[in-house]
């Protein structure tokens, strides 16, 4: 397939037939996109539109793109953007076209002052980011588990909270000010954890709050291979204070029992005292299931590696795409 007979088309060319044809297009390859989903996660982000570049021939080919949002280094934005929806026609794969495209998305964000694209690609497109686009892999992160099968919830007598229908501002302020600002994290704020989850047209998310007031977290449910997953996305409220933090992921426990759910999930830094000493304690335990994060600079490579060197990340589940 020849690169000059293609058209490459970006984000600012963008209307509703381009709209159908990548929803078609994302069909084809196996994702169940929708015009609500495409609306929302390209154009309804309170940090900015989706940067996308998709490549043409009759149908289309190949699609990248990425959400700008920035990361977070000692209390200083740093220009980012998380790389997404890596694609491929199955029935016409070619690896210079898909190369094509995520050049002229480099180029987008090189304009666009972005200084790192990061993300959370599944196998396949890591493979291709870290072989072909020189990505260069910060960790696979573990997800931990603890199975809940011998839970017995009448032991937890500090579990009382309450379910939320409409969080409000002072629900998300919470996940906010538990951000511990010593790491590296994804930037937040209260419209876009709104955006990312009380918005969110495809996914359904549960909202619980610690009946004393602090202490709240975010979750979701997922039927994997015939098991119910729990996925603790957020955990905020706590600050500082373990005894807080034992009692939101103790109330996890028991609405995920209540809800018939096998496996409790999350990720939380593994250095953290709060891992160490509570979840550990707990009887998570690391999983084989992993997921990338990795990243390209933008530009000057050394600049964006000398703030990012032995720095520890804040990630949690909410922050990958994937859930």
């Amino acid at each position: 397939m020849k690169l000059n007979d293609l058209v490459f088309i970006n984000y600012k060319s963008i209307d509703d037939k381009l709209i159908y044809e990548i929803i078609m297009f994302f069909k084809k390859c196996g994702y169940n996109f929708n015009r609500e989903f495409w609306n929302w996660i390209n154009l309804n982000s309170p940090f900015g539109k989706t940067r996308f570049i998709v490549s043409k021939r009759d149908n289309i080919i190949s699609h990248y793109s990425y959400i700008p949002r920035d990361i977070v280094i000692d209390g200083v934005k740093i220009k980012a953007g998380m790389g997404i929806h890596l694609a491929s026609d199955p029935e016409q794969k070619s690896l210079s076209v898909l190369l094509e495209v995520f050049k002229k998305v480099y180029e987008i964000a090189l304009n666009d002052g972005i200084e790192i694209l990061y993300g959370f690609p599944n196998n396949n497109s890591y493979l291709i980011l870290n072989r072909f686009m020189k990505w260069t892999l910060l960790e696979d992160i573990p997800a931990l588990e603890k199975e809940l099968s011998e839970l017995q919830p009448v032991a937890y007598k500090n579990a009382e909270y309450i379910e939320l229908e409409n969080p409000d501002d002072n629900f998300f302020s919470q996940i906010l000010n538990s951000i511990p600002k010593d790491y590296i994290y994804f930037n937040r704020t209260i419209d876009y954890l709104k955006w990312r989850y009380f918005f969110n047209p495809v996914n359904k998310y549960y909202y619980i709050q610690q009946k004393r007031g602090c202490g709240c977290a975010i979750l979701k449910i997922y039927v994997k291979n015939g098991r119910r997953y729990g996925h603790i996305l957020e955990i905020g409220g706590f600050g500082d204070d373990a005894k807080i933090f034992e009692e939101i992921v103790l109330s996890t426990f028991v609405f995920f029992y209540k809800k018939n759910v096998d496996i409790i999930s999350l990720w939380f830094p593994e250095n953290s005292l709060f891992c160490k000493d509570i979840l550990y304690g707990f009887g998570f335990k690391k999983s084989d299931f992993l997921t990338h994060f990795g990243y390209l600079s933008i530009g000057d490579k050394n600049k964006i590696l000398g703030k990012i060197k032995n720095k520890d990340w804040y990630i949690t589940m909410g922050d990958s795409d994937a859930f």
